[in-house]
């Protein structure tokens, strides 16, 4: 079916035709963008494309790159600057907290390649045990990285 008669079937496509990029004959969109600029939800961007089973049929094919986060403001800050700089002040905490993260688990698999003594039932190339007591010592440690719920407590 031709992008233009499913614009005309489905309002999401209609938009993303409307207003996306156009890459090598597909169009690049970022979710949480469309659905600001229409006025609806992630969900419903992702029910429409769903809607029809155009994604079923072929019709619609897509790939989520970024899992971004999306927030909905509540309440109207008193102050933009202050709730501003709180809001930049939580992200970066949820940045750092998460290549934290990554930068654990990737000194975990270091260490089982380059430095397991092979006691605790590893052998080999099979290096599961030194990793998995390696990643369980990462979450018992209170590392100060419960971040995800600190943004209501303010």
């Amino acid at each position: 079916t031709p992008p233009e008669v499913l614009a005309g079937k489905n309002v999401v496509v209609g938009e993303i035709l409307k207003k996306c990029e156009r890459e090598d004959r597909q169009y690049a969109f970022d979710i949480p963008t469309l659905a600001n600029s229409i006025g609806v939800t992630n969900a419903d961007i992702s029910n429409q494309l769903q809607k029809q089973n155009l994604k079923l049929k072929g019709e619609v094919t897509y790939e989520l790159k970024d899992q971004a986060y999306c927030y909905t403001i509540v309440k109207v800050p008193e102050d933009y600057s202050s709730f501003s700089a709180h809001l930049t002040k939580w992200l970066s905490e949820v940045e750092s907290c998460k290549v934290r993260k990554l930068d654990a688990m990737f000194n975990a698999a270091m260490f089982a390649v380059n430095s397991c003594e092979k006691l605790h039932g590893c052998w080999g190339a099979h290096l599961t045990p030194c990793l998995q007591r390696r990643i369980l010592d990462y979450f018992n440690k209170d590392d100060n990285c419960d971040v995800s719920n600190k943004m209501g407590q303010s």
